[in-house]
């Protein structure tokens, strides 16, 4: 049984190094300045860029080209192109008519004919075609060509944006085309020719679809943040206490080398259980308001039940976690060393998380032992819960923490046992890993 006065000792190393690593400039900004500002500003650039690019795309003029492909193709080729520049003129009189009835807030006055002619007028006036259809292939960005007989043919250029964009819109008014022609053919409106028509109807509550949002990518960016929020710390601890000449003064408190190297070890859990905080309100902040602003059908809550059930599971990882970082930067002499060597190993952590963005791993025995793995997928599994513990699959839960709290146990005793051990320089495969050079194989 340990001892209360190893405890206490390691809760006073803990303090007193959660306290020194905090001090420092980088920690504060990757534990929590960069988790909770880094969200809502990545979420509203992407929003704001995509509002962008959906508005620059509607508003682009492309140039289309029908030519007749061979001899005899002419009475079939300028009455398609006729038929299409028709279609074009109509989506901008719709356009015209559209934005009228905006101008006069949403009222469709009987009484102002001539007033509202006047104004789609003017609109049509401002306006032109978003798609201009030439008989010239110079320089279009898409060709129709169109045989005498046959199918036709849309060339277009993939690598092109403008090209691309051609070609969907010459097939949307292909479609709509070819349904005004059967529809003319049959002597029946258009909405006719389709024999079965349905909605479609989301059972889904708005908190449904919010957890399943938060649960797509939320693991992967909590897992990734408390790896950024334990890579300073652990570096610090280590390769910097020896680089600034406080590694030795520190093994000369009188308490056993164990509490102070397991307070230490404590301490880079607690930046790491920091960073974790931190981004879950930065995605809490940002997620639900700017989802708002795109959809009102996606309420994104994290429910208590949910926040009681993911902190064991992140305790056990961020344990797990800081002393593997710690025992890999044991090996290193100088901070540089330690930000190279610890740069690859953070890899091991991340790629792994990814497993949680896949949709077919489910929370099985198999699944839950894996390091990593298993924490990541286990976050999903009760994000996606949205706080009903009763849709959780239990057992691989339990084994889940279990492993990990197993896996955090061997990692602190090996990390421990990395830290005690004196070395006269860098290893081999570290210097290899760093670019450094050796002075110990």
């Amino acid at each position: 049984m340990i001892p209360a006065g190893w405890w206490r000792a390691a809760r006073v190393v803990a303090v007193k190094e959660t306290r020194s690593a905090f001090r420092d400039r980088q920690t504060r900004m990757y534990t929590l300045l960069m988790p909770l500002v880094m969200y809502p500003v990545m979420f509203w650039v992407a929003l704001q860029a995509m509002t962008l690019v959906d508005g620059l795309r509607e508003a682009r003029t492309v140039s289309v080209a029908v030519v007749a492909s061979d001899d005899g193709a002419a009475d079939r080729a300028d009455p398609l192109r006729d038929a299409l520049r028709d279609d074009a003129l109509d989506q901008v009189v719709q356009l015209a008519r559209y934005e009228s009835l905006l101008e006069r807030g949403g009222r469709d006055d009987a009484g102002d004919d001539a007033a509202a002619a006047a104004r789609e007028a003017a609109l049509l006036a401002e306006l032109e075609p978003r798609t201009r259809y030439t008989p010239d292939a110079a320089g279009a960005d898409a060709v129709l060509r169109v045989p005498a007989q046959g199918e036709l043919v849309l060339e277009y250029d993939a690598s092109r944006s403008a090209s691309r964009l051609a070609r969907d819109r010459v097939e949307d008014a292909l479609e709509r085309l070819i349904e005004l022609r059967r529809a003319e053919a049959l002597g029946m409106p258009v909405a006719e020719l389709v024999p079965l028509d349905f909605e479609r109807r989301d059972l889904a509550e708005d908190a449904d679809r919010g957890a399943f949002v938060l649960s797509t990518m939320l693991p992967l960016m909590l897992v990734a943040m408390a790896t950024m929020g334990a890579f300073f710390p652990a570096v610090d601890i280590t390769a910097g206490e020896r680089e600034r000449k406080t590694f030795e003064t520190t093994l000369l408190l009188p308490v056993p080398r164990t509490a102070v190297f397991t307070g230490q070890l404590i301490s880079v859990a607690i930046a790491a259980l920091a960073a974790t905080a931190m981004n879950l309100v930065g995605i809490m902040l940002a997620a639900g308001h700017l989802l708002s602003m795109l959809t009102d059908e996606i309420e994104i809550t994290l429910p208590l039940t949910s926040a009681a059930l993911m902190l064991p599971v992140m305790v056990t990882f961020a344990l797990f976690l800081a002393a593997t970082l710690t025992a890999f930067a044991s090996f290193t002499e100088t901070f540089k060393q330690g930000q190279a060597l610890l740069g690859s190993v953070q890899m091991v952590f991340i790629l792994p998380a990814l497993a949680s963005t896949l949709p077919g791993i489910q929370l099985t025995l198999g699944v839950a032992v894996i390091p990593v793995v298993g924490p990541s997928v286990a976050l999903r599994e009760i994000l996606r819960a949205g706080g009903d513990p009763s849709a959780l699959p239990l057992v691989p839960l339990l084994v889940c923490l279990g492993t990990s709290a197993l896996l955090a146990a061997l990692a602190v005793a090996l990390a421990v046992r990395a830290m005690r051990g004196e070395r006269a320089g860098v290893p081999t495969w570290v210097a290899k890993l760093t670019g450094q050079g050796a002075s110990k194989s």
